[in-house]
């Protein structure tokens, strides 16, 4: 199941909150959330698992957890594939050499290897000592509850879920009720930590076990579908070739998992939590009208959907003009996150549609629109 979430986007929000370091280090926060956007389902659980290895570790008076966060910090992008690649077919007995490698290793030795979890093959992690617990994995299950659970937190209650795991003497209980949770468990558990003080929260060794005749408010109506803003091909245009590349901007509160354009899977560059740009190159054209369709899907499955219409000619042809960004879209980029430095140059490429108003910059500066980007949206008003 491929990306069973950015679920995992935000079991990034987890790990941030885990650990401190990640959440002051924005280049690790983005490459943690690249890993997760690259993996399968058990690649997911095998990131997840080595990270709750270093945690425990760290609590245990161990430097592995900093050394960890310091390697995945400096991963290149072609390393985060290859790191992705492995965390797929990883066992874990993998995870464990892994593990221990970091922990037995000095960081400089690990970085000179560069791509520090190949070679496994040769290590032979010593048995666990006489009564230590074993850890225990997160199935499939346990990974769609734990990224159910974090999408049902409000602000700060994120915070004390973090802190909660990271104080917690025996995560494998935790994990355990992760793994056999329902939904409804899951909707009880969010609903305490989102109205309990985390000192009382703090008082609870197990503080996940809800009880049964705990009321949690009934589910909320279905979230929205992901929506779309095509950034090229313009609406209309007219394209000389047997093919056009096709880029966008998909959001959705929920998250953008994956994007398909014309059936093909897109390449994805996190511009938010909430944004995903993506892009397909080579989108074959038809002669004649071409109705091209995006169909982009949330964590929850729900997907949708939008059409770029182009019609390919013979020879070049006078370009139809290209429809700038409504003042809706350019809201709805600054709401789901992305930042007013790439809004600003869609704009430069794209152009607007409307008018730079008194009350439309109101509205712009209230979602954080800068002055660059409000002068770009003057210059490129079509």
């Amino acid at each position: 199941m491929r990306n069973l979430g950015k679920l995992l986007l935000s079991t990034l929000v987890v790990l941030a909150l885990v650990s401190p370091v990640l959440a002051q280090s924005p280049r690790l926060e983005a490459n943690v959330t690249a890993i997760t956007l690259k993996t399968t389902a058990n690649g997911q659980a095998r990131f997840f698992e080595l990270t709750m290895t270093m945690v425990q570790l760290k609590k245990a008076g161990s430097d592995a957890g900093g050394k960890y966060y310091m390697l995945v910090e400096n991963l290149s992008e072609e390393d985060i594939d290859q790191f992705a690649a492995f965390l797929d077919e990883a066992t874990a007995e993998d995870v464990k050499k892994l593990a221990y490698r970091i922990k037995t290793t000095r960081i400089q030795d690990l970085q000179k290897q560069r791509r520090w979890w190949e070679g496994l093959k040769d290590i032979e992690a010593p048995p666990a000592p006489p009564g230590a617990s074993k850890t225990v994995s997160l199935n499939e299950n346990g990974l769609r509850r734990q990224m159910e659970l974090i999408h049902n937190l409000v602000g700060a209650s994120v915070g004390t879920h973090g802190t909660l795991m990271a104080t917690t003497l025996d995560l494998n209980e935790y994990i355990e009720f992760l793994n056999q949770a329902s939904e409804e468990d899951i909707r009880r558990l969010a609903h305490r930590l989102n109205t309990t003080p985390i000192e009382e929260l703090r008082r609870e060794r197990k503080w996940w076990v809800v009880p049964k005749d705990a009321q949690a408010p009934s589910s909320a109506a279905s979230p929205p579908a992901p929506e779309v803003v095509v950034l090229e091909p313009g609406a209309g245009a007219q394209v000389a070739g047997e093919k056009v590349t096709v880029r966008g901007i998909a959001m959705d509160a929920r998250a953008v998992v994956a994007v398909r354009v014309a059936g093909q899977v897109a390449a994805m560059l996190p511009r938010s939590e909430r944004a995903m740009e993506f892009w397909v190159e080579d989108v074959p054209l038809q002669a004649g009208e071409n109705n091209i369709e995006i169909v982009a899907k949330n964590v929850d499955g729900a997907e949708g959907r939008t059409t770029v219409k182009v019609r390919r000619v013979e020879a070049a042809a006078e370009p139809a003009a290209s429809v700038g960004l409504t003042l809706e879209q350019v809201l709805k980029l600054l709401g789901a996150g992305v930042t007013p430095a790439r809004i600003a140059t869609i704009v430069k490429e794209r152009g607007v549609s409307f008018e730079l108003t008194e009350d439309a910059e109101s509205k712009l500066r209230a979602l954080g629109a800068t002055d660059t980007l409000l002068l770009a949206i003057a210059k490129a008003k079509k």
